[in-house]
This record gives structure tokens, sequence and C-alpha cells, in this order.
């Protein structure tokens, strides 16, 4: 009767608990390998609950070394243990719901939320069609509505860190057995189709043992390579899942150590490194910040900094033997762990979210792995993550917003890229490239020939960030294939939110270039269903030529009426070359839309910092609020036709930065007096104030306006 009554009491202390708690955290602590001891911590707020909370609800063991944990839903955790050959599945209060037997060696984790996919250095597994056997390592799917394994897919030897994005799984192999087993150490990362549990590809980073469990931020992964411990140092990728998928370059090596690291709430990463060599019978550390985008953009010059936040460097560096650096994704907190000297009781370390120490506890032994509890208990769907030109902020995206102008030049793919029709207008035409171009839709849109363009706005104001590209324009173009458009920018100076403003060209490299043609117009005569004649003010003239391909009017239906077009600008020199019967376009050094493949970010990417005025001469911009990309080529080239940009979308390559810079202040914070004042975000729709960290506030950090101003919340203040 007693017993009953204190498990009673016991369940009644958690859910107060939950209901009341902000700061939850559930630590694996792996115990002693084959020892059988592994250990759940629950930490709550300031303190810790319990370090045997499994054992607490469930009244038994957890297993044998503990390699990760992941939630999956509201209601449902996973943890991968490791020599006890199984995924246990528990509920948010600890209770034991399922187990996942044989999956050998297990080792890490990640979840769809219909299938948990987990990795193993085993050779064989039991799935629902019976036991698989496999020379190398592999990863195997669980049901998550049976709890079985419905297939298992061969991967490399030793298999480790797992994410998953767009559908596919991305699987980093170790080779971690290459001392004792008759392999070298891995240097791929497997890629397989999630649904079909395929590999479609592999990729070759040419750095060996990529060990541990990997962090993901959108579409970037931060891996660490052990190195081999003697002639081989230790290493870390940051690795592209978007640029994997489509071909290009995807990733970067850094000579760096990132064994113990996490993903912060801006989507960096946050990394305490610790390389070991046999040769000197020593450690090397380090302690680092990393932007995955910037060192992507830059192929590793820039992006990194040897620096954490606040005090962790020095609480780090005190520590016998760090074991592990996690963000709490709800709150910014961080954690860190000390195994001090992998036999005896660890620490847990807890810091504010700017790096102030707030407490060391004890726990049990080997404590690495760490899943933060919503404090509200409501898990967020889990969604494929975004690419890294998504929200940051919960209100802005990086993509195009709108577009302002339409207006394309003939060509042989007007008025069908989009379709249109003599009814149409140019307001509904601009809506329909909206359709096609806004957020990440990346439908194409052409700009016909010499002098069509484009104009469109971002939801915010586009910053100039010193020293590196500020925004990029995707096209269609690929190796020899460059149909290249000048890019101008403008700022909304008279405030009107219209384009009407002081146009600025960014000086590409062909400004200079004695055959550009600046100060150059044409001008196209409408003859309906027939070649489309022009003239320039060089005395030349010519016709867009009508092709078998493509039998629509190629003058823009609804600026038929008018019977002319003509544009002004600069006109590039011809970049075509008959190379036999085939034109080859190559792309121009930099500066231009539409010139460099997709899979080339740089050579997409554009600096505000080249803006110059209409005489060349160069202004300085803070930010600019408009874009306009018009095709500056007039060739033809035999059947391929006449030369046309074509656009699929433009990104913010400093979404924060851009978002900050606009607010023109680092932060409001809202007395209760001033709490009840309208506030809109930039798409005019009127915002709640919220209690956030004892202050009024936006719940979601942005730019918003109140009366008439912009301000920034960021809900980060204490």
């Amino acid at each position: 009767m007693m017993k009953r009554l204190l498990i009673s009491l016991f369940f009644i202390l958690c859910s107060l608990f939950f209901s009341e708690a902000q700061e939850k955290l559930l630590l694996l602590n792996e115990g002693m390998w084959q020892a059988d001891n592994g250990r759940l911590t629950y930490f709550e707020n300031d303190h810790v609950v319990s370090n045997q909370w499994f054992r607490d609800v469930n009244g038994k063991k957890l297993g044998d070394t503990p390699n990760d944990i992941i939630q999956i839903n509201d209601n449902l955790i996973a943890i991968a243990i490791n020599w006890s050959n199984i995924v246990q599945f528990i509920t948010p209060e600890g209770k034991a719901v399922a187990a996942t037997e044989d999956i050998p060696n297990n080792r890490k984790l990640c979840s769809d939320g219909k299938f948990v996919y987990v990795t193993s250095y085993g050779h064989e597994c039991l799935t629902t069609s019976g036991y698989k056997h496999f020379d190398k390592g592999f990863v195997a799917k669980i049901d998550l509505s049976t709890f079985k394994t419905v297939a298992a897919c061969e991967v490399g030897y030793e298999p480790e860190g797992i994410a998953l994005y767009k559908d596919h799984l991305f699987v980093a192999n170790s080779g971690g057995y290459a001392a004792q087993e008759d392999h070298d150490y891995e240097t791929t990362v497997s890629i397989i189709d999630a649904a079909t549990m395929t590999v479609e590809k592999t990729i070759d980073t040419g750095v060996p043992n990529l060990f541990g469990k990997m962090s993901q931020s959108g579409q970037y992964l931060c891996i660490n390579s052990a190195g081999d411990y003697y002639d081989t140092s230790a290493a870390s990728l940051i690795f592209d899942c978007k640029a994997a998928l489509d071909g290009g370059d995807c990733f970067v090596k850094l000579n760096v150590s990132v064994t113990y690291n996490c993903t912060t709430l801006d989507g960096r990463f946050l990394a305490v490194g610790s390389a070991f060599s046999y040769l000197t019978g020593d450690y090397e550390n380090y302690y680092l910040t990393i932007d995955p985008k910037a060192v992507m953009d830059s192929k590793g010059k820039s992006g990194i900094t040897q620096t954490l936040p606040g005090t962790l460097k020095t609480d780090f560096e005190k520590m016998g033997q760090p074991y592990g650096i996690y963000v709490n994704p709800y709150t910014g907190y961080i954690y860190g762990t000390d195994a001090t000297s992998f036999e005896g009781a660890g620490y847990l370390y807890q810091w504010s979210p700017e790096g102030k120490q707030l407490g060391k506890h004890k726990v049990y032994i080997n404590p690495g792995h760490f899943l933060a509890l919503p404090p509200d208990g409501h898990f967020p769907e889990i969604e494929d993550p975004k690419d890294d030109d998504q929200p940051s902020d919960g209100q802005h995206t990086a993509f195009i917003q709108a577009v302002d102008e339409y207006v394309p030049a003939p060509g042989q793919f007007v008025n069908t890229l989009p379709e249109a029709t003599p009814d149409d207008t140019p307001q509904t035409m601009a809506e329909k490239c909206t359709k096609r171009l806004a957020g990440d839709a990346r439908e194409m849109v052409t700009l016909g020939a010499y002098g069509g363009y484009i104009t469109f706005h971002f939801d915010h104001p586009v910053a100039n960030v010193k020293g590196l590209r500020d925004f990029a324009v995707w096209g269609n173009a690929f190796d020899n294939n460059a149909e290249p458009a000048i890019v101008l920018v403008a700022q909304d100076t008279n405030g009107n939110h219209l384009p009407d403003d002081e146009w600025y060209e960014l000086r590409g490299s062909e400004y200079e270039n004695p055959q550009t043609l600046h100060n150059y117009e044409l001008t196209y005569t409408y003859n309906e269903m027939g070649d489309t004649p022009w003239s320039d003010n060089q005395g030349m003239t010519g016709s867009v030529l009508r092709n078998t391909f493509h039998g629509q009017e190629y003058f823009p239906l609804w600026l038929a009426a008018q019977g002319t077009l003509t544009f002004r600008g600069a006109r590039l020199p011809d970049n075509a070359v008959l190379n036999g019967n085939t034109y080859l376009l190559p792309a121009y050094d930099y500066g231009y839309a539409d010139n460099q493949p997709n899979s080339d970010t740089e050579g997409c990417s554009l600096d505000i910092g080249w803006a110059v005025d209409v005489e060349g001469h160069p202004v300085s911009l803070t930010h600019i609020d408009f874009v306009r990309c018009y095709n500056a080529m007039n060739q033809t080239c035999g059947r391929l036709g006449e030369t046309s940009t074509e656009i699929l979308g433009a990104e913010d390559l400093h979404l924060d930065a851009s978002i900050q810079q606009a607010a023109g202040i680092v932060q409001y914070v809202a007395t209760e007096s001033q709490q009840t004042g309208q506030c809109y975000d930039l798409q005019g729709r009127r915002m709640k104030w919220s209690m956030v960290n004892g202050q009024w506030s936006i719940k979601k950090r942005g730019l918003y306006v109140k009366n008439g101003k912009k301000y920034f919340f960021n809900n980060n203040h204490k």
C-alpha cells in the first residue's frame, strides 16, 4: 500500500513539474560499455529531478550504452540503446511504451513522424520480411504504427550520424572498426531515398572517419571527422544537402575538430572539438561558432570563429573531459557535460542564452546526449528542414515577396512563361509572375530578347553587408549556356512602395569592356504572328525570328495594342561561339543574372557594394528595396533563336542582418501601458502583445510597425 502511495505521489509531482517548468531536459548517461548501466537524467529549470528517471518511472533498467535520443511527437520519444540492440520508445513523462529489438550495435536516430530511421554498425537486421544480411553497416526503418522494422538499407562501414532532408536520408559513414576489421576508414556520405530505402548517391568527401552525431541547420550538416588518430588529423565538414541533391559542390572541409556540436536558434553551429593523437598521446581542443552558409559561400574562407557565447569557452576549458554541448531549441538555454574520468559521475552545466553559467549539477557516468522537451508540452510537427533561405524570425522570408513589373521583349517563350492572353494587363501579368517566383516556387519566367525586364521586391529591405555578396538571382544557366541579364537596384527613397526611384546598376565584370555599349536603345515593332523587327540607336536593324517549335505570338499580347516597345540600358558583348554546328554561350566572370549555374551560389550572387550611378560613379547604399533584371544580350544563335534571359527566383543571403538593419534600432521593449497600442507586421496584419521573458513584446521575433515607426523585437531580452 505504501509503495503504491509513493508511486502515485511521484506521478502527481511529475505532472506538476511538467505543467509549470520551462526548462525540461532529458540527458542520456551512457554508463560503462557492456556494464548495462545506462541511465536517463531528468533536469528541470535549475535542478536535477532524478538521475535514474527511467527506472523511477518503469521499475527497470534503461539498458547498455544509450547513444541517441529524439522526440517524434507530443507523446513519443525514441532512444537508441547501442549494446542492448534495441530502440526504446517512451512518453515525455518517461513511461516505456514499446521497444524495437534486433537492431544490433545501433547508433543514431532521425524521424519523419511516421517512421524512425536508425544507423547500425551491425551486419544483419530482423525486418517484417525476415532477416536482412549486409557486408557493411545499414540503416533500419521502423514503422511507428507497429514499432516493427519494415526495411533496411546497406550503406558504408560503421555508419554514424543520420539526418533527413527533402525526403532523403543523409548518413555519415565512419569505418570506425578499421583498426580491428579488414577495411579502411570510410570517407563517404550515403544519400538514401527514405520512401524506397535505396541509396541514390554516395558522396566521397575524402575526409576519413565521419564519427559522432551530426547537427543539422536547414540544408546544412555539421559532421565531425576523427581522422585516423595518427597521420591524418581530425577535421570537420560543412555539408550542403540541397547542393548534394542538385548535383553541385556540396561540402567544405574545415581543419578543426567538432567532436561535440549542436545547432543554435539562429541556425549556426556551436562545437567543442577534441582531437586525439596516438603519436603524441594528447588532445587538441577547439571551441567554435560556425555559420554554415558563410562557410559554403566562401568555400571555408569565412564563417568560423574560435569562440563560444559568454563564459562557455572558459568553462569548458576547466572540465576534465568535455562530452557534449546542446542548445535548447525552445528557450535558447545552453547545456554542456563533463565526463571527468569516464568512469565516475559526470556533470551537467547550464548557461543562459547569452552564455552566463547558471549552475553545475552532478549526474551519472558519461553524460552525452540531450533532448529538451517543449515547455508547453506540444512538440512541433516534424517537417522537412527548411533551406537556409527560409524565414529565421517566424515572419520574414529570404525569397521574393512579389513582382512589381513584368515587361518582356518579344521572344519564343513569351506568352507561355508565364501564359498570357490579350485580356491580360500589366497588373495581372505581374501577379502571374509572382505566383511563379514568390517564395521558393522556382518556376521559370522569360524576359524575352534584349531589354525585357522584371522588377521585384522582398518583404524587407536587403542589407548591404560589407565584404559579402548580398543576394542571389536564380536563372536556368548551365555550362556554356549563359544568357546574362544586368541587375539594377533601387531604394524606396520617396516611401511610396513603388519602384519609381533612381536605379543603380550593379557593376559586373564586363562594365568596362570596350565592347559593352552603354546608353543603348532598341525598339521592337509589333508584327502579328510574324518575325518581330527591331532597330537600335547604333543604326542596326534585325528581327526576332519565329521558329517551328513555338507557334504562339512572340510579342507580349497585353502590350500589343501600343504597337512598339522601346528598351534602354547597356548591351553586353555577344558571348556566342559557334563550335562546329553547336553554339556555346560561355559565362562572364561575375555580376549578372542567368549567367552561372544555380549550383554555383557565388556565381549567382550579387554585391550591393557594386552599385554605380548612370555616370558610372560608385554609390554607397546601406540597403536596397527593389531589384530589376533586364536581358542585356542582343544576339541570335541559329536554331537556338534569340538569347533570352530566364529568371527562377531570388533570395536575400543575410536575412537576419537585413531585418535588424531595417529596424533602425536593436529592439523595442514596451511598458505595460504601451502594450495596448496597435502593432502590425509588414503585411499589415495586427499583432497581439505577449509577455516574453518578463517584458511586453511580440511573440515572433522580427520587424514590426507601431505608431508609424519600424521596430525590431528580438525576444532575447531578459
